[in-house]
């Protein structure tokens, strides 16, 4: 009898498995969407966090790291990749040590996964859906990488089978998600296949596309990704040429491969469109692609990228390890008492955590309107008598 009924629990006419829909009906699952909708998702709690969190650097000079020297009283050094060192943004992950801190973005991340159950995500444009995706997928990477905290290098995240990417950490209108399942069955087949997109997944190390200091929102999705895509190819995480026959780009961009399938001519073309300077001159020649700059480390603000020993580090690099220190580019700088804090994002929180917590009121009005009328409607069955000739 249990056995029976495991098995019919398990099967309905949605092919759903026990594990939530299967991967080749996860696009379709999600794949509608209202064209004319101007339903908005508030999303300025995570807002708030990621303002009193991410260090933005600004733009790369495309400088080298200095050698590290050793600390005074060891003879240790840190470790660093002089192309990319001093690149992308960084994000505070020792504060969500504190245990407070770390449910906040647990009960964000639960907040989220609830909006489709009360407004369909059917019901909500592409470009709103867009920053809906990237932005539970970014918070998820965060809230996994917190969890294995603190570590340095996360390259075994991106070759084995089992990675935070690859489990299903979501749920979402009763299907379990994993990070793959987003960018693979979703955002890469509803999206056409854009490599926009890309630069829009945060992967949690330095040499990817940087952790923005504001939350996606479909008013400034496009603006955004566009601005990461042009910071990323215009820095040594992205693409390196000294002039010779082979122009050096991001290993990125060989794991998305899919979104290149003639990889040499479409990322070339792809790389065309944002780069400038002399590397774009080097491009222009029609160098090969190869896919080899790799920056593993964590994209961590202090306790992960600390030197050993009485004193910090004596290269530039050493800027990730002091709280008061500002971005030496163009970025906002070390979050301090003049950027908005955790406590800001958690009072925000709770006027977010409600039902219909995500939406402003005039949508709420309009959102509670239309579940009565579809109760109304879902309430009323009309049989009508169809006469037959024999009758």
């Amino acid at each position: 009898m249990k056995k029976i009924t495991t098995q019919l629990m398990c099967l309905n006419v949605a092919l759903l498995t026990c594990t939530g829909v299967i991967a080749s009906e996860i696009s379709d699952k999600f794949s509608k969407y209202d064209a004319n909708s101007n339903v908005e998702i508030l999303y300025d709690d995570y807002d708030a966090v990621l303002k009193a969190s991410v260090l933005a650097v600004g733009q790369s000079t495309r400088a080298k790291a200095k050698e590290s020297n050793a600390s005074i009283g060891t003879r240790m050094k840190v470790r660093i990749n002089k192309l990319t060192a001093l690149e992308g943004n960084r994000f505070f992950y020792e504060q969500f040590q504190d245990d407070d801190n770390q449910v906040l973005l647990e009960n964000i991340q639960k907040s989220l996964e609830t909006v489709p159950s009360e407004v369909s995500l059917s019901k909500l444009n592409r470009d709103e859906q867009l920053a809906y995706w990237l932005n539970l997928y970014n918070l998820t990477v965060l809230i996994e990488l917190i969890d294995m905290y603190p570590i340095k290098k996360i390259d075994d995240e991106f070759e084995d089978d089992e990675t935070i990417f690859s489990k299903k950490t979501l749920t979402i209108e009763g299907v379990e998600l994993s990070l793959n399942d987003i960018e693979n069955e979703i955002l890469f087949k509803n999206y056409d296949a854009n490599p926009i997109i890309i630069y829009g997944m945060y992967q949690g190390n330095v040499g990817g596309p940087s952790i923005r200091k504001n939350a996606f929102t479909s008013r400034n999705v496009y603006q955004n990704l566009r601005s990461n895509a042009s910071e990323f190819i215009n820095s040594n995480r992205g693409t390196y040429s000294q002039g010779k026959s082979t122009f050096r780009v991001s290993s990125l961009y060989e794991r998305k491969e899919k979104y290149f399938p003639e990889f040499q001519s479409d990322l070339t073309a792809h790389l065309s469109k944002y780069i400038h300077g002399t590397m774009s001159n080097y491009l222009r020649e029609g160098p090969t692609l190869k896919p080899n700059i790799n920056d593993w480390k964590i994209t961590d603000l202090f306790k992960s990228q600390k030197s050993r020993g009485m004193s910090s580090a004596a290269n530039s690099a050493a800027l990730m390890d002091s709280v008061g220190i500002t971005s030496g580019g163009k970025g906002e700088g070390v979050p301090n008492a003049s950027t908005p804090t955790l406590g800001l994002a958690a009072e925000v929180y709770s006027d977010r955590g409600v039902t219909y917590g995500r939406f402003s009121p005039e949508q709420i009005e309009m959102l509670m309107k239309v579940d009565e009328i579809r109760l109304e409607n879902a309430g009323e069955v009309t049989i009508t008598d169809i006469k037959t000739e024999e009758q």
